[in-house]
């Protein structure tokens, strides 16, 4: 698996600030990139890197809303979901659908790319598992 964060970064907004939303939401053993189409950028290819994300999506109990961004993404290697920038500086997360909302300063992009489908189904049991009323389902 790898994973890639990115949102766009505006002139009238601090790198750094907007670098430290990025690191609060996902951990990286490199310092944020930036891209030369405007973007800011981590990557890892560590699950692990995700961990306070998939803990956070689990305590603010979000996983099925999580889930089917996740899969209705799939394309067959690579998904991507989305969360509003502004509450990432707070180090909150709220989950944007991006066929449907813009907020105003813009969304981070979470990007999945995996070796295939196997690799992102078991991806898929650790970050958002199947629920049934509200619960997690066990295997």
């Amino acid at each position: 698996m790898d994973a890639v964060v990115r949102c766009p970064i505006y002139p009238t907004e601090d790198t750094e600030r907007v670098c430290s939303a990025l690191t609060k939401l996902f951990v990286s053993d490199r310092s944020c990139q930036k891209t030369e189409d405007g973007y800011l950028m981590l990557r890892s290819a560590k699950r692990g890197s995700l961990d306070y994300i998939q803990q956070y999506i689990h305590s603010l109990r979000i996983i099925d809303a999580v889930r089917k961004r996740v899969l209705s993404n799939w394309d067959g290697t690579k998904t991507s979901v989305f969360f509003d920038k502004q509450a990432a500086y707070y180090g909150k997360m709220r989950l944007v659908d991006e066929t449907e909302e813009d907020p105003p300063l813009g969304y981070i992009e979470l990007v999945l790319t995996f070796e295939d489908e196997d690799d992102f189904n078991r991806f898929l049991i650790w970050f958002v598992p199947p629920t049934k009323d509200g619960r997690v389902v066990s295997n």
